[in-house]
């Protein structure tokens, strides 16, 4: 597509990162899932044994913007109700945090922060315009900026690249990381995500959420069509807005990429303007709400 390559990247690009391991809920998870029959009521137990993730979930299950009738009470109901993949993927956004902390990142649980507020904004949004599952948007939006805090571990000096990114106006943040560091925070992200077996297209989202632009005008153009190629652009469009508007929160300090992309996310779902302006301020009350 265009001149962005699908092809795999190789792990030399992580320059001895050390990715943040797989949580032994999700390790007991992916066993259970792995079996012939697997038992929800056991997949639901081991959730629960994990206190902060299982209360986490139930948090973020009950919001607003997740759109549900009733209020949950447990993790099986939130199995049995929302399906077994949209629950997995939850509980494997709120893992992320935990897993981090080892990162020593500036401001982490402000960081963190943004980071569920976009997701919760994605969740909202992929319901309102049914472009994908809930809990993937979710998944995603927690998951789309976590190699920052693996590049700062690494590299003493990364806050100046990024200070320097966030003041170029004519080149991606992911441009000037690599041509300072050889990788960039969303190559980074894309190897965490394989590592902790994510699906394909959110990885993918993940390598290429600074090029939506690039990514969008080249699915008009290629007749190689297909439910990957569907997924990446749905959930890379997708992000674009929910970066978009956690900015115009103050959530985070800099968004360039929506200049370019914002007109071409927005054909992409067939909004106006003057409809995407009605569905922030929707999304913005549910916000409020929560």
């Amino acid at each position: 597509m265009s001149n962005l390559t699908m092809e795999e990247p190789t792990d030399a690009s992580l320059q001895g990162i050390i990715l943040p391991p797989m949580p032994a809920t999700l390790t007991g998870i992916n066993g259970e899932r792995a079996k012939a029959e697997p038992r929800l009521s056991e997949i639901a137990r081991l959730i629960e044994r994990d206190i902060s993730v299982a209360g986490a979930v139930i948090k973020a299950v009950n919001s607003p913007l997740f759109g549900l009738r009733r209020k949950l009470e447990s993790i099986e109901q939130a199995v049995f109700l929302l399906g077994l993949d949209n629950v997995v993927n939850l509980v494997t956004a709120l893992s992320l945090r935990s897993a981090m902390q080892a990162a020593k990142f500036p401001a982490l649980d402000r960081f963190f922060d943004s980071a569920q507020q976009v997701a919760l904004i994605m969740s909202s949004l992929a319901g309102e315009l049914c472009a994908m599952p809930p809990g993937q948007a979710y998944l995603l939006g927690l998951f789309h900026d976590c190699g920052m805090p693996l590049l700062h571990q690494k590299y003493p000096d990364y806050q100046k690249i990024m200070q320097t990114a966030k003041t170029t106006l004519n080149r991606s943040i992911t441009t000037v990381e690599d041509e300072h560091l050889g990788t960039d925070h969303a190559l980074v992200g894309y190897f965490v995500g394989r590592s902790w077996k994510l699906p394909n297209a959110i990885c993918l989202s993940i390598r290429f959420h600074h090029h939506a632009y690039d990514l969008l005008e080249a699915s008009k153009r290629t007749t190689q069509r297909g439910e990957d190629i569907d997924a990446l652009t749905n959930a890379v469009a997708l992000l674009a807005m929910a970066e978009i508007i956690n900015y115009r929160l103050g959530y985070r300090e800099e968004y360039h990429d929506w200049d370019v992309a914002g007109p071409s996310v927005l054909a992409h779902f067939e909004l106006t303007p003057q409809a995407f302006e009605l569905l922030e301020k929707d999304t913005c009350e549910k916000l409020a709400e929560a």
